[in-house]
C-alpha cells in the first residue's frame, strides 16, 4: 500500500498499517533552501525525497504557489484566484487589462465600463527567505462604494479553464507519498473572498451595514468562478477536492460564519459527496465555537486543525467533537518544534498527551499545523516522527 492509499483509508475510517502521518514541511524546506540551512545529509536533496526518507507521507493539501506556468500567474491574486503549475485550472479575465512587474511589486490594473480596477501584491528576498509562497495584497482591488459594479463586471467576464497538465506536475512534486487535492478555491464563500481579499477587513464590516444590496449583487456574480472551479474539481481524478482556508473565530465569528460561509460549504459537499468525493477545508486558526458549524457544512476533512497552546481550543475537544464524521489533517501545533519557545520536556509531554487523545487513531492524519516553521528544530521533527510510528496499526 503506497502512502496516498494509508491517507486515503484514514480518510475513510478503514484500517491502516499505521497511524498516518504527513507533516506538511514546504515552508520549512524552502526557507532553509534559500538560506543554505537544511540539514547537512539532506543539502542536495528534493522535499519528496526527505519525506521519503523520513518514511512519512508528503502534505499535498497545498499547492506549491511559487511553481508558476508564467509571471502572468500573479495577476489576479489579488482578486482571490490564485494561479500555479499544480493548481488544475487557469484564470482568464475577459477584459482590458494592463499586468506588470515593478521590482518586488506586481500590479494589475482591469479597465471595465465602469471604471478601472487597481491591485498590487508584493513579494520581496525577504519573504522568500522565511519560506513564504504566498504574495501580500498591499493595494486591495475595493476602494470605495464605486467599485462595486466594475468589480461585478469583472467577476462576470471570468472563466476557469481546465489544465488537465496540472497533475503530472503535482505528481512529480508528491509521487505516491499523498493522495491529489483539487485547489477549488482559497475562501470558503463569496462573502468570505470579499472579506479575505477584496476591502479591508474593517472597511468590509461598514460596507455589510451600510451597501447590503450592493455587496449581495457582488456575491452573487463572486460565486460564478467560485462553482466553475468547483465543476472542474468535481468532474475530475482527484478523491478530494478543496475548498476555502483560515477561518478565525474572531474574525469569522459563528453567526457571520453561519449565515455567509456554512451555506456555501454545504452545497459543495454535498455536491462533492454526489461524485462520491470528500470535501477538505482548511481549517487553521481559532476554532472556538465553529467545531459544530464544520459538522453541519458537511465537511469530511478539517485541515491543519491547530490545537492549544496556540488556540484555545485542545486536541482532545477537537477529537470529541468530530468523532469519526470528521478526519484531522493535523493536530500539532508548530510552536513545539521551536526550543526557544517549547522545552524539551514540554514537547515529549505534548506528543504523549497527544497520541493518548489520539485514542484509536481512526479518521485522524497527524500535520503539523500550520506547517513546520523555518527554524524548527529538525531532531525534533525526528521524534515527532518517531513517536507517531510507535502508535502501531490502526485498526
Amino acid at each position: 500500500m503506497n502512502y496516498s492509499e494509508i491517507i486515503l483509508s484514514a480518510i475513510k475510517g478503514e484500517p491502516t498499517p499505521e497511524l498516518p502521518c504527513a507533516p506538511r514541511m514546504d515552508l520549512w524546506y524552502l526557507s532553509n533552501y534559500y538560506r543554505g540551512t537544511l540539514p547537512r545529509e539532506y543539502q542536495n536533496a528534493t522535499l519528496l525525497e526527505i519525506m521519503e526518507d523520513l518514511e512519512v507521507g508528503f502534505n499535498t493539501t497545498n499547492p506549491n504557489f511559487l511553481e508558476r506556468t508564467s509571471e502572468d500567474d500573479e495577476a489576479h491574486r489579488a482578486l482571490g484566484r490564485y494561479q500555479s503549475s499544480d493548481i488544475p485550472y487557469r484564470v482568464v479575465v475577459e477584459c482590458d487589462q494592463r499586468c506588470r512587474r515593478e521590482g518586488d511589486l506586481y500590479i494589475s490594473e482591469y479597465f471595465t465600463p465602469y471604471g478601472t480596477i487597481r491591485t498590487q501584491t508584493l513579494y520581496t528576498m525577504e519573504m522568500r527567505k522565511a519560506g513564504i509562497t504566498n504574495t501580500h495584497i498591499q493595494e486591495k482591488a475595493f476602494k470605495s462604494e464605486k467599485d462595486y459594479e466594475a468589480l461585478g463586471y469583472i467577476y462576470e467576464h471570468m472563466k476557469v479553464e481546465p489544465r488537465p497538465e496540472a497533475w503530472e506536475t503535482w505528481r512529480e512534486r508528491a509521487g505516491d507519498r499523498g493522495p491529489m487535492i483539487f485547489w477549488v478555491t482559497s475562501e470558503g464563500s463569496p462573502y468570505h473572498l470579499l472579506s479575505k481579499y477584496l476591502m479591508p477587513f474593517e472597511l468590509f464590516c461598514y460596507e455589510m451595514f451600510d451597501h447590503p444590496e450592493k455587496m449581495q449583487e457582488l456575491a452573487d456574480k463572486i460565486s460564478k468562478s467560485f462553482y466553475d472551479a468547483l465543476d472542474l474539481g468535481l468532474n475530475s481524478e482527484a478523491e478530494i477536492l478543496r475548498v476555502g482556508a483560515n477561518y478565525d473565530s474572531t474574525i469569522e465569528n459563528p453567526p457571520f460564519f453561519r449565515e455567509h460561509i456554512l451555506p456555501d460549504l454545504k452545497t459543495c459537499a454535498d455536491k462533492a459527496h454526489e461524485k462520491g468525493k470528500y470535501l477538505l477545508s482548511h481549517t487553521d486558526g481559532e476554532n472556538s465555537g465553529l467545531l459544530d458549524l464544520y459538522l453541519e457544512c458537511g465537511i469530511d476533512i478539517a485541515d491543519s486543525i491547530c490545537p492549544a497552546p496556540m488556540t484555545s481550543v485542545s486536541f482532545k475537544e477537537h477529537r470529541e467533537t468530530f468523532k469519526d464524521t470528521v478526519t484531522i489533517y493535523g493536530g500539532v501545533p508548530s510552536i513545539i518544534f521551536l526550543p526557544s519557545s517549547v522545552s524539551e520536556y514540554e514537547f515529549e509531554k505534548f506528543l504523549d498527551d497527544f497520541l493518548i487523545d489520539a485514542g484509536d487513531g481512526k479518521n485522524l492524519i497527524v500535520s503539523i499545523a500550520d506547517t513546520a516553521p523555518p527554524d524548527a528544530d529538525f531532531s525534533r521533527i525526528r521524534k515527532f516522527v518517531r513517536k507517531i510510528k510507535e502508535f502501531g496499526p490502526v485498526d
